[in-house]
């Protein structure tokens, strides 16, 4: 006599997608979580422009390599979204395709002085206490949503013109906040100095500070 054959136990296929599912999302969020590590360690430079592909590349890898397997419509489901969302963060103003986190950017010469400095999510703060500016320059700084602080240098006369889609305005004891705040600051002194700072600030959703 044979023994008796035990059936193999088989997750029924809404099961297995789920399980599959879970496993690239789990993925995602470890691939997600070293590019962010590398950012903070400052061995790259995160991007939102950088990390949406990652997402996607690795939800078409998955679906490539699970299609022996059956179909996975939670993954075609992530797939389309991913596709959608990197599309549309390809048409926004470049802040949203800035770096992510904290940044704090310390020009101690007029050379380093960038034009403009971007940022997605996060807080940046650019510190010019310490440079010694010989010539006039415009700044602009743009977040997504986040922060902006600036340092103005000693003794030059600076004029802020501030933006907000939402939050609060900082600039020479002024404030401006709520819905689509407005901020037109000028020191004393600009119109006559032969070097000046104008700074074009710009947030989505966050807090924009000037101090001297």
């Amino acid at each position: 006599m044979t023994a008796p054959e035990h059936p193999t136990a088989e997750l029924p296929p809404e099961a297995s997608d789920r399980t599959f599912g879970s496993v690239v999302a789990g993925l995602i969020l470890v691939a997600i979580g070293v590019v962010w590590m590398l950012g903070a360690l400052d061995v790259i430079e995160v991007r939102l422009s950088m990390i949406l592909p990652l997402a996607l590349t690795i939800v078409g890898a998955a679906l490539m390599a699970g299609a022996f397997r059956g179909s996975h419509p939670a993954l075609v489901g992530m797939g389309v979204f991913l596709t959608v969302v990197t599309l549309l963060a390809s048409f926004l103003p470049d802040s949203f395709r800035g770096g992510i986190g904290d940044r704090v950017e310390r020009p101690a010469a007029v050379a380093e002085l960038q034009e403009r400095y971007d940022l997605a999510f996060g807080e940046i703060t650019i510190d010019l206490s310490g440079l010694d500016l010989t010539e006039s320059k415009q700044v602009e700084v743009s977040v997504f949503a986040g922060q902006i602080n600036v340092v103005v240098p000693p003794g030059i006369p600076y004029r802020v013109e501030a933006s907000a889609g939402a939050g609060e305005i900082h600039a020479g004891g002024e404030v401006s906040e709520g819905l689509t705040p407005r901020l037109q600051y000028t020191s004393p002194g600009f119109d006559t100095a032969a070097v000046t700072l104008t700074l074009d600030l710009q947030v989505g959703a966050g807090e924009i500070e000037v101090r001297e």
